[in-house]
């Protein structure tokens, strides 16, 4: 049996999955970014979320794309997934290297993810190759759920989208502006509060200045990211996450804008790296 694992913050899907590369059993547990615990605790955090589910089941590959899975906790992470899980042979990756295999298989493309963040790479035959930084959403993370968010709250504020949308913003979120200065300027974790603020643009996406508002701040993602990249023209472009899903009317208008080639779109990778692993069974 191989366990594999798309791991967010939030939350983190797994399935198990036999030899014929189908899955046995899936389930979702509550999220865990390694870079922000100690390396010790992997260790109990892991057997919290495993112990249940894998009971009576033997585990001989795990592989675990996560966020937080940067160069120096990959082997923690993968030490305690092998004790946890009793597995020989543990792997972690990055949540971007599980976009990108998902999204390209086989061949050379851009891969990008849109969800809270964003980020981008070219993958080459299951690995990545060049990678533009995404900044986190105060310098960067163009096109993300952040970027949207602190557009919308912005052009609201600035009186750049209808008077009536900012009213009915406020009613929506039990807000005034001393408290969204409050949620924004002093409180952690700014960038979810943003990101959180995704549904009400989808649905009020046909008010005018909605739409343009997203479409350019794709057109934003797609020019300070993509087209960085060598060659980004003769390259397809494949996305991975919830606010690509949502907004795909909008970002296929910004990828037609500058001349880029849209292969795919998911939501999430799972069921792809599922496959991946299945037709890489030596990786």
């Amino acid at each position: 049996m191989k366990l594999i694992a798309d791991a967010g913050s939030t939350k983190i899907q797994w399935a198990v999955v036999n030899d014929c590369g189908h899955i046995h059993v899936s389930f979702t547990t509550p999220g865990l970014n390694p870079a922000l615990i100690a390396p010790e605790a992997l260790v109990p955090e892991f057997t919290a979320r495993l112990a249940e589910p894998l009971s009576g089941l033997r585990i001989n590959e795990c592989h675990y794309y996560g966020a937080g899975c940067l160069d120096h906790v990959i082997p923690h992470t993968e030490k305690a997934l092998a004790k946890v899980t009793r597995c020989p042979a543990a792997r972690a990756y990055s949540d971007l290297l599980g976009a990108a295999r998902a999204l390209f298989p086989s061949g050379r493309g851009i891969a990008c993810i849109l969800g809270t963040g964003s980020n981008s790479c070219i993958i080459d035959n299951g690995r990545i190759t060049d990678h533009i930084p995404p900044l986190g959403y105060i310098l960067g993370d163009e096109g993300s759920g952040a970027a949207l968010g602190r557009r919308l709250i912005g052009d609201l504020l600035k009186r750049r989208l209808p008077e009536p949308l900012l009213h009915q913003w406020y009613a929506t979120n039990g807000l005034d502006y001393k408290e969204v200065i409050e949620r924004v300027y002093r409180r952690p974790e700014a960038n979810k509060f943003l990101a959180a603020q995704t549904p009400f643009i989808a649905d009020h996406i046909t008010t005018p200045g909605i739409d343009r508002m997203v479409t350019d701040e794709m057109c934003r993602f797609l020019d300070r990211n993509v087209m960085a990249y060598a060659d980004a023209h003769n390259l397809p472009v494949g996305f991975c996450g919830s606010i690509a899903q949502v907004f795909g009317s909008q970002l296929q208008s910004a990828a037609s804008r500058l001349r880029l080639t849209i292969a795919n779109i998911i939501t999430a990778p799972l069921e792809r790296l599922v496959h991946y692993h299945h037709i890489h069974s030596n990786e």
